[in-house]
């Protein structure tokens, strides 16, 4: 999984080789974001005695510093690739540091 830092929005990029998009999930909140998902494999080989079931599960969880708005994300799936756009929530005013005086005893 890759993440960019576009300025006014992150890029999320992550590999979705073969994994159908109704099978993927993605969560946002304020300030991260939550891919997980996964899909039964199925094997063709039909002649086995005993066989548990092959589930590749995934998940990637990611904190943001800065706070994003998650009902304007959009995502989709091309390729086999993954890409999510997560807006920036824009700041109005840039806070100066305060300086902290000390007490004396």
């Amino acid at each position: 999984m890759d993440i960019e830092d576009t300025g006014d929005s992150y890029k999320v990029t992550a590999d979705m080789p073969r994994i159908p998009k109704d099978k993927v999930n993605i969560n946002v909140t304020s300030d991260s974001l939550e891919i997980s998902g996964g899909e039964e494999k199925e094997e063709t080989d039909k002649n086995y005695l005993h066989r548990e079931r092959f589930y590749e599960s995934f998940r990637r969880y990611v904190v943001f510093k800065d706070e994003v708005l998650p009902d304007k994300v959009e995502a989709e799936i091309k390729d086999g690739i993954l890409t999510v756009k997560i807006p920036k929530k824009e700041t109005t005013t840039k806070e100066e540091p305060a300086k902290v005086a000390i007490k004396d005893d």
